[in-house]
C-alpha cells in the first residue's frame, strides 16, 4: 500500500517540482540523489546480508548471532558511510567539476549538493540498514513507515518548502534532516526488536 501511494505521489509531484525549481535546480536535486547512491555502494554489500542473516536468525531464535549480524551490519553501513563522507565532502569541487560537469552559476550550487550529501551519508547508511533489517524481523509495519516517510513525506515536505519560496538549499536541509529523524527512530526500534529476542532467549 505504500509503495503504491509513494509511486502515486512521485506522479503527481514531480512535474510540480521540475516546474517550481526549474530543469538545471531539479538536475542538482537528482546531482543528490545520484551521489547519495554512489556512497551507499560503500557498505559492500551488507545491506543485503543483513536482510539474509537477520531473517536466519530471528527465525531460529539465535539471538546472540542476531546481534552480532546488527553490530556488523552497523560496523559496515557505518565506515562505508563515514569513508564516503571523507571522499566526497573534501573533494566535492572536484566531483562537481570533473563528474557531474557542472559550471558556471551551478558550481556552487553543486559544491554545496554535494557537502549536503555527504554531511548525511550516515543518516543514508542507517536507513539502509533500518530497510534491510526490518523485514527480517517481520516487521512490515515499520518497514512500509520508514518507506512512506522516505517516499512520501520527503517529497511532500519538499513541495511545500518550494510552495513558500525555498530554493535547493532549504530542500536538501529538509532532506537530510527528516531522514536523519527517521533512521535513529528506525534503529531505536531496531534495537528494542533485538532486546525482545535477547530476553525471550533468556
Amino acid at each position: 500500500m505504500f509503495q503504491a501511494s509513494n509511486a502515486v505521489l512521485s506522479f503527481i509531484l514531480t512535474p510540480y517540482l521540475i516546474r517550481r525549481m526549474g530543469v538545471e535546480t531539479y538536475g542538482l536535486y537528482l546531482i543528490f540523489h545520484t551521489a547519495a547512491s554512489y556512497m551507499a555502494l560503500a557498505s559492500l554489500g551488507a545491506g543485503g546480508a543483513t536482510y539474509k542473516y537477520v531473517s536466519l536468525y530471528h527465525g531460529t531464535g539465535n539471538s546472540r548471532a542476531l546481534r552480532e549480524t546488527m553490530s556488523y551490519s552497523l560496523l559496515m553501513h557505518g565506515v562505508g558511510a563515514l569513508a564516503a563522507t571523507a571522499v566526497l565532502g573534501p573533494g566535492a569541487r572536484f566531483f562537481a567539476v570533473r563528474l557531474f560537469h557542472l559550471s558556471g552559476p551551478l558550481l556552487d550550487s553543486g559544491i554545496f549538493v554535494l557537502r549536503v550529501a555527504a554531511a548525511g551519508a550516515l543518516f543514508m547508511a542507517l536507513m539502509q540498514v533500518a530497510l534491510n533489517a526490518l523485514p527480517g524481523f517481520q516487521r512490515f509495519d515499520y518497514y512500509n513507515a520508514v518507506l512512506f516517510a522516505q517516499g512520501g513525506l520527503v517529497p511532500l515536505g519538499i513541495a511545500g518548502l518550494l510552495t513558500m519560496g525555498l530554493g535547493i538549499r532549504g530542500v536538501l536541509v529538509w532532506y537530510v534532516a527528516l531522514t536523519g529523524v527517521v533512521s535513529l527512530a528506525a534503529l531505536w526500534s531496531i534495537l528494542r526488536l533485538v532486546a525482545r529476542a535477547d530476553a525471550r532467549a533468556s
